[in-house]
């Protein structure tokens, strides 16, 4: 083994300890988790979609339809599984938005 071979293999040891102190620290201050927030929000001209924190334990995934006026909303539950709440027409919610005001 030459110089160049032991050096390599001790700058990828080094690499893989200092991911593993890295990933030790970040753990023990709760930065792996990530808590969904309103402020994650994808918007794109078809459709809107964004997460948010709806009860103590659960989180939700909203996703706009932009084009035919849906709003459909998605649980994710404390075990991790996505679950349909619930679907809404926001025309016969907010009614006609393309008709001139009365």
């Amino acid at each position: 083994m030459n110089r160049t071979t032991l050096a390599g293999h001790a700058l990828t040891a080094s690499a893989f300890l200092l991911a593993g102190l890295l990933v030790l620290q970040l753990a023990q201050h709760g930065s792996l988790e990530t808590p969904a927030h309103a402020s994650m929000v994808i918007a794109q001209p078809g459709y809107t979609v964004m997460t948010a924190r709806t009860r103590v334990d659960e989180d939700s995934f909203f996703a706009l339809d932009n084009r035919h006026g849906t709003l459909v909303i998605y649980r994710l539950s404390a075990r991790g599984e996505l679950q349909p709440a619930t679907v809404i027409d926001l025309a016969r919610v907010f009614g006609d938005l393309d008709a001139p005001p009365q």
